[in-house]
């Protein structure tokens, strides 16, 4: 199981005396992703080169929190054209943020399977292993909508019946947030089953986006943080529509 997902047992930066915080980065890496966009600081960039600034300052934060970069565990699925998963479960301090590309179709679908069954992998191994973990909490980002499904085919039915038992019977956390010309009222169907909404953020605001996920993280890591509790939800406002 450990080559399957990546981690190492003599990795020095696994630290197998304390509980894990795994989580999965789910990213839309579309051809729309290389529309450009007005950031928070008021330059212009494509949002692909937003995520990627992004997902360096996602490293850099959740390093420089301690109980979070004893913890974490990271990896990232990229769902453009074909599904990827760019970077297999890693800790946090051996992470390198990949540099993401742009193009093709939206196989949304296929990269919330992707995601489920690497959270599913991961868990495996920390029991193979006698290490506790938190639930792995997945993170879905998109531009668009799904083009591998349609709500109400056999694929919606199947991925949105997988997220609705996977949060029901405690086997992960999904949180799912559009970006820009995506369709968040079917994203909202599709995760509807969770319990969470999908939720709408403002063009330009991948840095606040990534730095929530950051702060979300360091919460659930922290000894005193609760498993289910993101980082505080006043923290949304920064960038999601109202």
């Amino acid at each position: 199981v450990g080559d399957s997902v990546g981690l190492d047992a003599e990795d020095p930066n696994l630290d197998m005396t304390v509980e894990r915080t795994p989580a999965v980065l789910i990213l839309d890496t579309s051809g729309s992703m290389t529309t450009e966009s007005r950031t928070s600081a008021g330059e212009r960039k494509s949002r692909i080169e937003q995520v990627n600034e992004g997902l360096e300052l996602f490293k850099r934060e959740v390093t420089s929190k301690e109980n979070a970069a004893d913890r974490v565990d990271v990896a990232l699925v990229e769902f453009g054209g074909g599904v990827d998963a760019a970077d297999d479960w890693t800790t946090i301090r051996d992470w390198t943020p990949p540099t993401l590309s742009a193009g093709g179709k939206t196989p949304m679908g296929e990269g919330i399977k992707r995601a489920i069954d690497l959270a599913e992998e991961v868990k495996e191994y920390y029991r193979s292993e006698g290490i506790a973990y938190t639930r792995p909490s997945l993170w879905l980002l998109t531009d668009g909508q799904p083009t591998d499904m349609d709500p109400g085919d056999s694929t919606w039915e199947k991925v949105r019946g997988d997220l609705e038992m996977g949060v029901a019977d405690d086997h992960f956390l999904f949180f799912a947030m559009g970006v820009g010309d995506a369709d968040v009222e079917t994203l909202d169907a599709l995760v509807e089953g969770t319990g969470k909404p999908a939720l709408e953020i403002e063009e330009g605001t991948f840095e606040e986006y990534f730095r929530f996920v950051s702060n979300s993280l360091e919460n659930v890591s922290s000894e005193d943080g609760e498993p289910d509790k993101v980082a505080n939800e006043t923290d949304l406002s920064e960038f999601v529509k109202t």
